[in-house]
């Protein structure tokens, strides 16, 4: 709290400090010290220099009267009563009566003045009539030391002789009860009790405390039994109670306690509340009920608490005394110039409110009196967004949090009453004057001009130019700064003009162009400032009492006397009611947010309510709460709305904001404010009710830009159902209020394109009621709909609508007036309705009605044809209907003449469905609807006709129910021809087989199909014929493979049943077979086959090594038992079986070793590679040194494909081998094409390697002179013929050839043509073409198969065949493949198109695969082309 002014013991003298606040108007504080000075000050602490005078003793009373208009004063060594009138400002010394000193005085409430003496006389002072009683009434044998009037005075008096006596105002005795110890503090109040004994406006109860230890409570209607609450020691005596409520009571104690007690019988004697307020001493309480609070005085401190939580200390006034003299301090210069000297703090004796609860003052042991300002007078007023608060007692502080300008303070002479704000005037004033001052810059530099007005102002505002003040019953308006003696006609206005037609002026507002009033005869007038004459009167059935109006006035909020609130436009007049209006409405605060002035709040003393208005709309303009109540915080008053941020003058003269509930989202930390939610809230999440409250209240662009906000964030691409249904409710609420533009975006956002386009379509409309009527048939409103279009300038929009809605009858309706031409379509479209709906009558009646066509109408072929149209569909709808109503004749007879083959079957089902067969399928065949025709004659068992249409009919369900009706009358050749057509060959075998006796054709049809069931009937037939093979044969293709088996066993044709088992045939019966065999037929090559197929594997490998080896089964993997038993090893994967088998090929069973290709094989059964790339290896190097080549290449490609298919390293011996072999096979290909040098390099490459060729050294020496002499490779020639000539080449070359290369040696021309060169693929160096090593990185470089050179990264291919994969240049490829046909590496037929250039990834990818299959090891001789080897 800010301390206002204080005064020390050197006023007062030390010691305690009795003073009093003046009742009712608290404009004046008097006090007396123990120097018995008795002082009197105003609010701003200044003292009344017209009042002094000091009282002998010690002060005994200090009362003002109920009016606060007399003071009384009273010592303890004085017998008379000093009484002072405020009002006439004179001291009277009045006589009383006693003659012995005056303990205790108290006024009534109807102003007489008790007064108690020393020796227990009571005498009464009536003021009003100005007498007394006639003598002092004996009450008390000892001193009086407390007193109280009872609201319906009766007065009880407290007296030393340890008696309590209630008397009447006239002094005469009512009862009297004796205590046991010294009474003190005698109170009146009303106890809680039986309502038959309770009266309104009368005291019941009487408390007092007795010796300081306990509480005495006297019910007055049942004086013999008081009582007497006593209290725990621990809390000292008691120093002062207050009784509040309804019968409780708060006491203080000297240790510091602080309890609360109830005295409600059931509950009395009961601590409701207890805390130690104090550490050390307690010394006074005091209540204030405007401001709630209660303020508990102890030690060195005021703790002041809200009565609504007594457990929170709200405030601590903390009191320390000034070593300076008696201080004064009203203006905030003032303060700020003075420098305290602080003596530290001192303990407090007294504290009490001011009845306002504005000011307090609180007085210490050693003589200081300080006064605080607990709470400013709530003046306040906003003006746009800026707002005027009374800051100080004599300040106003002129500030605009929104648009963060500095503070404005201005001091002022006194304090005010009311307070007004304009653009550029602050008025403030009191009675009947008003300063005006004005606001010239933000320094606060003020022009101050004073009027004064003919009777009491209760209300200013402010315009730019003008004040409208308001005295009694009547306003004046004038310019601002004008005095009276200035005022004119065109200047200056008194309303209303006549009090007698207008009535009372009850409320008034000023807006830039309009002041505004409204009378107690429910008129609310409009007079524009600009033209100065009235524009607009508006007649309310009800007095209005109070009005709002926004900032520029097009808005007005109204309450009239029966609390019925209204918002009135005076642009069209129009009056709209505001829904749930509070019970209590102190204040309305318009949205100043430009983006949402539709908005206001209503305010109390507790809530604040938000509410919007809508004009704008596809739904009749409205004003509806939206959300919750938002508290009010406790004595802070709202002064302004901006944006949802509520500006609220607490009463400490400071500024807060609230957010308004509607516009706090309870998630968000940061969005500030209050977070209140309502209790049917809970549990509902607060984002879902923030965003509710924003659609409620229109705020289309705010939530525009959180919803998009949030789609940024979501980590999903993807909306969720309940996003969806959001954007959908914010876009509809777009569209109801028109906001076209915010409505497509909230689509965009929704993925709508549909809705997006239809809004982009409505741009375009002017006429609001054709635009509010589209929109209404958007969200799904079609009455309101039609009412927009009919009073728009389209009013056929809505007959439109109807139809396109299907709403026929309304469309009819609306035809008529609308569009009558229109009427046959739409009586067509609505028999069509009624048809499907089953009301064929009135269908019919709609159709007959659609033929009415007025050919006058008929303008231009388009219209002529579509009338033909419509015609010829009402027709066929006359047609369907008279056939359902039973009109058969007239509905075939339209149907026949009909061009529709629709309409034809449509009657032709609806016949069906009445059993009129005969008639239905004749109309389907005439609409050439076979099948449908034949299923109808079919029922009617009607064979001759349905014969007739088995040439169009396809369906096989058809030709079925045809074949068996037929073989059904014998006829098995037209039976067969329709099971045929109806794919039903096991029928036809049957009739086959059992009728026409022609087992052939039943053969082959069960040949080509492959029925099993015909099966089962040829097999059948052939055992009655005791043909068995054929019957085993037909058997297992019928899968009775059981049967198969015994009939083989039993008529011994067990081979033809081994011989045609397939693949489907279960171990089980594979067992069988190879049991029979090894028992029966003693034959160990088809047991050990069988055994294997039924994964016996020990006893497939025992039969199969005892079968012997011969040319005929060598070469023929399916009867090579070798081979068989090698799938059996690898299948089984059995270590003794693997040992076995290898001791079998190694010829440890009969000293024969098998051939090694067996042992291959064996490894690659066992998927022991590595091992088997070494068998291949050495297999492939066996082949090529007899020369077999091709036979070596396959080897090695095989190998090679299934090494790399398990991702294993390609040996680099079987790489090398494969490279030379497959060069060399390349070499006959391009000789074939002419390409002399690609062969030359090829062989140069071979011959390099020739001791891997030893059979035919010769032969590959010879041909690689002649291609090189051939290509112009004459140094290469020369070498190899040179090699040639040696003694053991010389005497086996060819003699066609031996002159010729003995000439090329002779000659000796060394010449060279250069193959070219190219990029290694791995580092770019340069590399001749046919080189596949790179000196530059040292790896070895792929070659294309085509060609034998290596490989370039921009040309590069490889065979699409998955098994060989090999790499290629791709031009060299292609043209390959359009040569030869087929990849010259697997062999594989492709066409040329098949294969496709790789991009730079992939070609990376290859390399990294070559990489990885190829040994790191050097490449030796392969790639060695410059040495030579003999």
């Amino acid at each position: 709290m800010k301390r206002l002014f204080w005064h020390t013991e050197k006023l007062f003298g030390n010691g305690d400090v009795n003073f009093q606040w003046q009742t009712s108007k608290a404009n004046y504080l008097v006090t007396c010290g123990s120097n018995g000075h008795v002082n009197v000050f105003n609010r701003h602490g200044e003292p009344n220099y017209d009042f002094a005078t000091k009282v002998s003793g010690h002060c005994t009373g200090l009362a003002w009267d109920p009016d606060g208009d007399v003071l009384a004063i009273s010592s303890d060594q004085n017998s008379h009563v000093i009484l002072w009138d405020t009002t006439m400002n004179r001291t009277i010394d009045l006589d009383v009566g006693l003659r012995e000193p005056i303990t205790a005085i108290q006024w009534s409430a109807s102003a007489k003045l008790a007064v108690g003496s020393a020796k227990g006389n009571l005498q009464v002072y009536n003021h009003r009539a100005d007498k007394r009683l006639p003598a002092p009434v004996a009450k008390h044998t000892k001193k009086i030391v407390s007193l109280c009037w009872s609201r319906d005075e009766k007065l009880a008096l407290a007296s030393e002789d340890k008696n309590i006596s209630v008397s009447d105002a006239n002094g005469d005795h009512i009862c009297q009860l004796g205590v046991r110890a010294d009474p003190s503090m005698v109170e009146f109040s009303d106890m809680k009790m039986d309502e038959k004994l309770h009266v309104d406006g009368q005291d019941n109860t009487i408390s007092a405390v007795i010796g300081g230890k306990t509480l005495l409570l006297l019910n007055l209607h049942d004086v013999d039994n008081p009582i007497e609450l006593a209290f725990q020691s621990k809390y000292g005596t008691i120093v002062t109670y207050k009784w509040y409520g309804d019968g409780y009571l708060m006491l203080g104690f000297s240790l510091g306690y602080f309890i609360m007690i109830s005295t409600h019988m059931k509950e009395i004697g009961q601590e409701l509340f207890q805390t130690k307020a104090h550490k050390s001493t307690l010394s006074a309480v005091d209540l204030n009920w405007r401001m709630n609070k209660v303020a508990v005085a102890g030690d060195s401190c005021v703790k002041v608490h809200d009565m609504s939580d007594l457990r929170e200390t709200e405030q601590i006034i903390t009191v320390e005394e000034e070593s300076s003299t008696s201080l004064a301090l009203s203006g905030a210069s003032t303060r700020a110039s003075l420098a305290k000297q602080s003596a530290g703090p001192t303990e407090v004796d007294k504290v009490a409110y001011t009845n306002d609860g504005q000011l307090v003052a609180v007085s210490t042991k050693a003589g200081s009196l300080h006064v605080f300002l607990a709470k400013l007078p709530s003046l306040g007023e906003a003006f746009g967004t800026r707002i005027a608060i009374l800051s100080s007692l004599l300040e106003v502080t002129i500030s605009n949090s929104v648009l963060q300008e500095p503070d404005i303070s201005i001091s002022l002479e006194l304090e005010p009453a009311f307070l007004a704000l304009g653009p550029f005037h602050l008025a403030v004033g009191m009675n009947n004057c008003v300063w005006f001052y004005e606001l010239l810059d933000r320094a606060g530099q003020t022009k101050v001009t004073q009027r004064e007005y003919m009777g009491t102002v209760s209300e200013v505002k402010l315009s730019e130019k003008f004040a409208a003040v308001r005295c009694q019953n009547s306003v004046q308006l004038h310019r601002v700064g004008m005095s009276s003696l200035e005022d004119d006609e065109s200047s200056s206005k008194l309303f209303p003009e006549n009090a007698q037609t207008e009535g009372v002026i009850t409320a008034i507002a000023l807006t830039p162009h309009f002041f505004i009033y409204a009378t107690n005869k429910g008129s609310i007038n409009y007079f524009s400032l600009e033209d100065w004459c009235p524009i607009t009167h508006f007649q309310h059935a009800k007095p209005v009492t109070r009005i709002f109006p926004e900032i520029t006035g097009t808005r007005l909020l109204a309450v009239d006397d029966i609390h019925q609130a209204f918002v009135y436009c005076p642009i069209d007049d129009s009056l709209v009611a505001v829904e749930e209006l509070p019970n209590k409405v102190e204040g309305v605060l318009w949205e100043n947010y430009e983006p949402d002035k539709h908005i206001f709040a209503t305010y109390d003393d507790k809530n604040l309510h938000t509410f919007v208005y809508v004009r704008d709309s596809i739904y009749d303009s409205s004003c509806k709460k939206v959300g919750g109540a938002t508290p009010l915080y406790h004595g802070h008053r709202p002064v302004m709305l901006h944006n949802g941020q509520v500006f609220c003058q607490s009463p400490g003269g400071k500024m807060i904001t609230i957010t308004l509930s509607t516009h706090t989202n309870n998630n968000n930390p940061s969005s500030g404010g209050n977070t209140n939610r309502d209790a049917s809230q809970e549990g509902v999440n607060a984002d879902d009710v923030y965003l509710d409250n924003m659609l409620k209240m229109n705020k289309i662009q705010d939530a525009l830009s959180i919803l998009g906000c949030q789609k940024l964030n979501s980590s999903s691409d993807s909306m969720s159902h309940q996003g969806v249904t959001r954007l959908k409710g914010f876009a509809e609420a777009a569209l109801a209020h028109l906001r076209l533009d915010y409505a497509i975006r909230f689509y965009q956002m929704m993925g709508d394109v549909g809705m997006v386009m239809n809004c982009k379509d409505l741009l375009a409309i002017e006429d609001k009621r054709l635009l509010c009527g589209h929109i209404a048939a958007f969200v799904g409103e079609f009455d309101r709909a039609q009412e927009h279009f009919l009073a728009s300038t389209n009013p056929k929009a809505a007959l439109d609508m109807r139809r396109d809605l299907l709403h026929w009858e309304t469309a009819m309706t609306l035809a008529q007036n609308l569009s009558p031409e229109d009427l046959p379509f739409i009586s067509r479209e609505y028999a069509n309705q009624l048809e499907f709906q089953g009301d064929y009558l009135n269908a019919l009646q709609h159709f007959e009605q659609g033929l009415n066509v007025d050919d006058t109408n008929t303008q231009g072929s388009l219209i002529g044809q579509a009338e033909s149209e419509h015609q010829i569909g009402c027709a066929a709808g006359v047609a369907r209907t008279a056939i359902r109503l039973g009109d058969i004749r007239r509905g075939i007879g339209i149907a026949h003449t009909h061009p529709s083959r629709v309409l034809k079957k449509e009657c032709a089902a609806i016949l069906e469905q009445m059993k009129q067969y005969i008639e239905s399928a004749q109309l389907y065949e005439k609409a050439g609807f076979y099948e449908k025709a034949a299923t109808v004659y079919i029922k009617c068992k009607n064979w001759g006709k349905v014969g007739e249409l088995l040439p169009h009919i396809t369906s096989p369900k058809l030709h079925l129910q045809y074949a068996k009706a037929r073989e059904a009358e014998g006829k098995f050749r037209e039976a067969i021809q329709a099971y045929s057509s109806a794919k039903d060959f096991d029928n036809v075998i049957r009739i086959l087989v059992d009728h026409l006796q022609n087992p052939e054709e039943a053969v082959r049809i069960v040949r080509e199909t492959g029925s099993i069931e015909g099966a089962k009937l040829v097999a059948k037939f052939f055992v009655r014929l005791n043909d068995m093979e054929s019957a085993i044969q037909f058997l297992v293709m019928s899968k009775c493979h059981d049967e198969a088996f015994q009939l083989a066993s039993t008529h011994h044709h067990m081979k033809t049943y081994a011989s045609i088992l397939g693949d489907d045939v279960s171990e089980e019966d594979y067992k069988s077979v190879a049991v029979y065999f090894e028992t029966e037929e003693k034959d160990p090559f088809l047991a050990g086959k069988f055994f294997y197929k039924s994964k016996q594997y020990p006893r497939a490998v025992k039969h199969l090594l005892r079968c012997p080896i011969t040319p005929a089964t060598e070469n023929d993997p399916n009867i090579n038992p070798i081979e068989i038993a090698i799938k059996a090893v690898g299948e089984a994967d059995d270590e003794v079986l693997t040992h076995q088998l290898m001791d079998f090929l190694m010829g440890e069973f009969d000293n024969e070793p098998k051939d090694a290709k067996y042992l291959f094989r064996l490894y690659m059964a066992l998927g022991q590679y590595r091992e088997a790339a070494k068998t291949a290896t050495i297999i492939a190097r066996e082949e090529q040194n007899s020369g077999n080549y091709r036979i070596a290449h396959d080897v090695l490609f095989g190998m090679f494909a299934d090494l790399k298919d398990n991702s294993i390293k390609i040996p680099q011996e079987m790489a090398t081998n494969l490279m030379l072999l497959h060069s060399y096979l390349l070499v006959r290909v391009h000789v074939k094409k002419g390409d002399h040098l690609k062969a030359a390099n090829l062989l140069v490459r071979v011959a390099n390697n020739i001791s891997k060729f030893p059979s035919h050294v010769i032969q590959i020496l010879t041909s690689t002179v002649v291609e090189c002499h051939r290509s112009g490779m004459r140094g290469s020639a020369f070498d190899y013929a040179s090699m040639l000539m040696r003694q053991e080449y010389r005497q086996n070359i060819d003699p066609k050839y031996k002159s010729k290369i003995e000439n090329i040696v002779r000659k000796q021309d060394k010449s060279e043509i250069d193959a070219g060169t190219s990029a290694c693929p791995y580092c770019n160096f340069e590399l001749p073409d046919y080189q596949l090593s790179c000196s530059e990185c040292k790896n070895n470089v792929p070659y294309c198969i085509a060609t034998g050179r290596h490989l370039v990264k921009d040309n590069w291919t490889v065979c699409p065949v998955e098994k060989c994969g090999f790499p290629a240049i791709f031009t060299e490829f292609q043209a390959f493949l359009e040569s030869e046909g087929g990849c010259p590496m697997c062999g594989t037929v492709m066409p040329a198109h098949s294969v496709s250039r790789l991009d730079g990834d992939q070609v990376k990818q290859a390399l990294a695969i070559a990489a990885g299959l190829q040994s790191t090891q050097d490449s030796g001789a392969a790639n060695n082309e410059n040495s030579s080897n003999e």
